[in-house]
C-alpha cells in the first residue's frame, strides 16, 4: 500500500505559525523543537483543524470512558475527512512568527590594550602604576597558580613602572629603540643630537644637556648653582653672562624642569638684584612667589641643618 500524500493536523495556529518559520528567528526553546519537526514532516502537507473538529482533544481536555464509547469522531474522525480535499475548509491565512522581540546582539571588536586605557582613564602615574601591577598579578596568578595577597611590593612596582615606560617609549620611538637593539646609533630624527641609548633594562635614554653642550677653546660661561634647602639636592644650569636677561633666562629653564620654588634666595648679585626687580615689574610671569635677596653676611651657612 503506497501513500499517495500526507497531512498533517494542528488545532494551534501559533503552532502552525512556528512550523513554517525560519527556526533560527525563533527563541532556543521553540527552534530546537520546530527544527526537528521540519525534519521529520518534510515533504508533508501541514493544515489547520478547528478545536470542535479534532478528535485528540477530546482526551486532551479530559473525557470518560463512557463518553468516548459514544463519540464517533473519536472512532471515525471528523465528518470532513470523508469528502474529497477540496472540499475542506480553506486554510486560514497564517502568517509565519519572527519573535520580532526577540533581543539582538551586536558584538564590535575593537583593538584596544590595557595600558591605553589605562593612560587614557587615569592622570596620575602613581596610581596608574599600581592598577597595572596588580594586573600582572593577576595574570601570574592564572600561568603558575601561586597566589600572594597584600599590597604591591617595591619589585612589582619598579618593574611596572619600567614596562609602561617601554610601552610609551616604544608607542613614540619605535624605530629608534629596534635600531639601538640592532646596535645602529641614530643618526637622524629629534634624538640623534642627544646621543640616545638603552640602559640595562631596555629603557631609552639620553646622555643629558651636559654631555652636548659644545665647548670651544674660547668659549666662556658660567654656571648658576640652585640647591634646595630641604633636599641638599643640586641643581646646575649654564648661564651665557652675568646680566639679569641671562639669569632670568635660567630661572625660566629651572622652574620649568622643577617646578615652582615658594622662595628664591641669592646674594646681592648685580643680575640677581636685576632679574629681582625685572620679575617684580612684569608682575612675577614666573609665578614664583617671592625672590628673596640675602646679603653676605645673612647667608646661610655652608653645613646648613633643618630642624
Amino acid at each position: 500500500m503506497s501513500l499517495e500524500s500526507t497531512t498533517l493536523w494542528c488545532d494551534s495556529t501559533v503552532v502552525l505559525g512556528w512550523i513554517c518559520a525560519q527556526p533560527n528567528l525563533l527563541a532556543v526553546f521553540e527552534s530546537n523543537r520546530v527544527a526537528r519537526i521540519q525534519e521529520l514532516t518534510e515533504g508533508k502537507e501541514w493544515r489547520h483543524v478547528s478545536t470542535g473538529d479534532n478528535p485528540a482533544d477530546w482526551l486532551s481536555r479530559g473525557a470518560n470512558p463512557s463518553e468516548l464509547k459514544r463519540a464517533d469522531i473519536w472512532w471515525n474522525g471528523p465528518d470532513f475527512l470523508a469528502n474529497p480535499p477540496e472540499d475542506w475548509s480553506e486554510m486560514p491565512h497564517i502568517e509565519p512568527l519572527t519573535q520580532k522581540n526577540r533581543p539582538v546582539f551586536l558584538v564590535k571588536t575593537v583593538e584596544s590594550n590595557v595600558i591605553d586605557l589605562l593612560f587614557a582613564r587615569r592622570s596620575k602615574l602613581h596610581k596608574i602604576v599600581r592598577i597595572f601591577a596588580y594586573c600582572r598579578r593577576f595574570i601570574q596568578h592564572l600561568k603558575k597558580g601561586n597566589r600572594s595577597g597584600g599590597d604591591i611590593s617595591a619589585e612589582e612596582y619598579y618593574s611596572s613602572l619600567v614596562e609602561l615606560v617601554k610601552y610609551s617609549q616604544g608607542d613614540s620611538f619605535n624605530a629608534e629603540i629596534e635600531s639601538l637593539a640592532r646596535g645602529m646609533p641614530i643618526t637622524k630624527g629629534s634624538l640623534a643630537s642627544w646621543t640616545p641609548f638603552l640602559d640595562e633594562d631596555g629603557i631609552l635614554r639620553v646622555r643629558g644637556r651636559l654631555k652636548n653642550w659644545l665647548f670651544t677653546s674660547n668659549s666662556k660661561c658660567y654656571v648658576c648653582v640652585f640647591v634646595c634647602f630641604s633636599t641638599k639636592a643640586l641643581h646646575l644650569e649654564f648661564v651665557s653672562n652675568l646680566i639679569k636677561e641671562a639669569f632670568i633666562a635660567t630661572l625660566r629653564r629651572f622652574v620649568s624642569r622643577r617646578g615652582k620654588s615658594s622662595h628664591v634666595y641669592s646674594d646681592n648679585g648685580t643680575s640677581f638684584v636685576g632679574g629681582n626687580n625685572e620679575l617684580v615689574e612684569l608682575g612675577r610671569p614666573l609665578e614664583i612667589n617671592r625672590l628673596i635677596l640675602v646679603k653676605e653676611d645673612n647667608l646661610p651657612p655652608s653645613k646648613w641643618k633643618l630642624g
